[in-house]
């Protein structure tokens, strides 16, 4: 039918942070039909609600600490939530924000809509880590990401996603959400957060299509349904390319389409990418790197892995490596505080100890509890276990800023590096910078100089034994493998 509400003019702030606007509600409905309009055209049948329900203007009553000028607390983000009983909550809703009111914005929609057609199209969503050799990836859910953007790219035509929202959002600090026109690459620029992992993979998508235009849409949609839940970088391009030599064979694509394809996935790294990076790699960078850290819970002991390693060669005329960094619980959107009591840890491994290889680890389910025939109490619990060689626990500079300092290495001698969270809460690893000082310059003595822990110190604290979560992959027991004594102690690891 036909809707007449008041248009706000987007240059005015007020009409941006109206919180009980008509008009975001009229965009969403239209950019929805637009949506389905377009999938339709592409043969998506289906969505996984019979009935959706969009939620726009989404705010809390309380105003909130980091917006002190406003009467309302912001939600600066939209989400798709799945849920499909309006009575236990919206499919997806989009925030009336600080700044901008996030159902304005066409590209907000089809990326929040394209989330749905994902958990339509997979066979269990893409939502799981995925536990490897070398590091706990959140790739799935970052492919999830990308191909949500991918299907704002489908109907906007341009790489820019959310301009509206970037160019009319000044603590974004750019005039758009993402561009998938970027230059980022596995594993350079992983992190281990869905939505920065996903723009390697977003930005081959749109370098294809620049070159093969819609005919590429089909080979994306089409290689969702061959998706596991914890699928890797690696695995959905090869799902891809999977899908796009069956067009050749049909005869709908050229063998030039599939090398173009395959060039813009190789560029990104994402063909072959293994999770670890050689500290150089981060000299020249516009940002500093940052880490997200998968938070301790009962499912896991000690810890999970991080998302990647860092391999540094000690050079001439210095004896350490010294690594500085922030650390905080992960933000949020409503402007809420966060925790930045945080510690987490440092494994290494030394190619004078052990070999120039990076750390090793090993995902064991076991069971944690008890069972007998009048009652079951056993909970699944991963053990992690691996072959690092030393363990640090980092000085505190300030409130968030955190060091470590590793003495006692040797000239050309390779380490490998990973951050391990022993927190409930996710930890942020941010401004995060490696390199080796000259050893004259340090002579004269440092906090956290590398001297090794009292082996009388360990006790059974060190075991952390606990029982299963609700992340979406099976929880972990790991045996207490680590323990750090004082700011800035190391223990070594006893070979096993």
């Amino acid at each position: 039918g036909d809707f007449f509400v008041p248009l706000p003019d987007i240059t005015l702030l007020a009409d941006n942070i109206d919180p009980v606007d008509q008009y975001s509600e009229l965009a969403m409905y239209y950019h929805a039909e637009k949506f389905f309009g377009v999938l339709e055209d592409k043969g998506v049948e289906g969505f996984p609600c019979e009935m959706s329900n969009m939620l726009a203007n989404f705010h809390w009553i309380e105003p909130a600490p980091g917006y002190p000028d406003l009467d309302y607390g912001p939600l600066n983000n939209a989400y798709y939530n799945g849920q499909c009983d309006i009575a236990k909550g919206p499919t997806m809703l989009f925030g009336q924000g600080s700044s901008v009111d996030f159902a304005f914005d066409g590209d907000v929609i089809y990326h929040e809509l394209g989330h749905g057609i994902v958990q339509h199209l997979t066979p269990e969503g893409l939502t799981a880590y995925n536990t490897r050799e070398e590091a706990v990836l959140r790739d799935a859910r970052a492919l999830n990401e990308a191909i949500a953007d991918y299907h704002a790219m489908m109907i906007s035509e341009r790489p820019e996603l959310g301009d509206y929202v970037g160019f009319y959002w000044p603590d974004l600090g750019k005039p758009w959400i993402r561009n998938a026109d970027n230059d980022r690459v596995c594993p350079r620029d992983m992190a281990g957060q869905e939505h920065n992992d996903s723009e390697p993979f977003a930005a081959a998508l749109w370098a294809a299509r620049k070159r093969l235009g819609s005919k590429l849409d089909t080979v994306v949609l089409g290689a969702l349904p061959l998706l596991a839940a914890d699928t890797s970088h690696e695995q959905s391009a090869a799902a891809m390319l999977e899908i796009a030599a069956a067009q050749v064979e049909a005869g709908t694509w050229s063998a030039d389409d599939y090398d173009q394809l395959e060039r813009a996935l190789q560029a990104r790294g994402l063909v072959d990418c293994p999770r670890v990076v050689d500290s150089e790699a981060f000299l020249g960078l516009e940002d500093p790197p940052f880490l997200y850290l998968r938070n301790n819970s009962d499912g896991v002991t000690p810890f999970w892995p991080g998302p990647l390693q860092i391999r540094h060669r000690i050079p001439a005329g210095s004896d350490n490596v010294l690594v500085t960094f922030e650390i905080s619980a992960k933000g949020n959107s409503a402007g809420q505080p966060v925790d930045k009591d945080l510690d987490p840890k440092l494994l290494i491994k030394r190619s004078s100890v052990s070999a120039d290889a990076p750390i090793s680890f090993s995902y064991t389910l076991t069971g944690q509890g008890y069972s007998s025939e009048d009652k079951d109490d056993l909970d699944e619990v991963t053990l992690v276990q691996g072959d690092w060689d030393e363990s640090y626990s980092p000085t505190r500079l300030s409130e968030e800023r955190r060091q470590v300092l590793i003495r006692g290495l040797e000239p050309g001698e390779v380490v490998h590096m990973t951050f391990v969270n022993p927190e409930r809460d996710i930890a942020v690893v941010r401004q995060l910078y490696v390199a080796s000082v000259a050893s004259d310059e340090l002579d004269e003595g440092s906090p956290g100089d590398g001297r090794p822990e009292d082996p009388g110190a360990l006790d059974d604290g060190a075991c952390a034994c606990t029982s299963a979560d609700n992340g979406g992959k099976h929880g972990a027991l790991a045996l207490g493998l680590l323990l750090l004594v004082g700011t800035h102690g190391r223990r070594r690891r006893e070979r096993r």
